[in-house]
């Protein structure tokens, strides 16, 4: 496997306030390494504000915690890829576990969430991930696979080109615990 560039996307969820994004940047702004891509991703309401807190630096890039497959229509309370992009966002994360299990989004939707990102020029994050129990069943591989596979289908594997895909152990979501590098590197070969 070649060298990987680290790559770190700081997904704010349903936190932030202007003022402490306004700190957060800055520090980041100060600090961050260049040997490093960051991304931050605010709420969607702080998009445009976070882009002029980065401003024109290419240090750190601007993402989108969600994005709707539509590209317009009656979706109240959807944000289009387009919105996006004019927002001043490069990336956009997809399958996010919480966007899967608490708004039921299947796989089939995030492929094609993934598919709206690519067509507008957004880089997608995908968000691949295991449940503790399927974890314990030793079925880490096939619950990836799954929700990889459907991804594919739509999209073709020429799609990761200009895509990152993050391993996001759903057991360690919450609960204190956290994949070990080995594990983490068992999924991201298998991948």
């Amino acid at each position: 496997m070649g060298h990987r560039r680290p790559f770190v996307a700081a997904n704010w969820k349903l936190h932030g306030s202007r003022s402490q994004l306004e700190q957060f940047t800055g520090q980041c702004l100060k600090g961050v390494d260049e040997r490093v891509d960051v991304v931050l991703c605010p709420s969607h309401v702080h998009l445009d504000f976070t882009a002029a807190l980065l401003g024109e630096q290419r240090t750190m890039k601007l993402g989108a915690q969600n994005v709707s497959q539509h590209g317009q229509g009656a979706y109240t309370g959807e944000i289009s890829c387009q919105m996006l992009v004019e927002a001043g966002c490069r990336y956009v994360l997809v399958g996010h576990s919480e966007r899967r299990r608490l708004f039921g989004e299947t796989s089939f939707i995030v492929a094609e969430k993934f598919a709206a990102a690519r067509a507008a020029g957004l880089i997608p994050i995908l968000c691949l991930g295991e449940s503790g129990a399927a974890r314990q069943a030793r079925r880490t591989f096939e619950v990836i696979a799954e929700e990889l596979d459907i991804v594919i289908e739509k999209n073709g594997a020429m799609a990761f080109d200009n895509a990152i895909i993050a391993y996001e152990p759903i057991w360690a979501v919450g609960t204190g615990k956290c994949a070990t590098p080995e594990q983490a590197q068992e999924v991201h070969s298998f991948i």
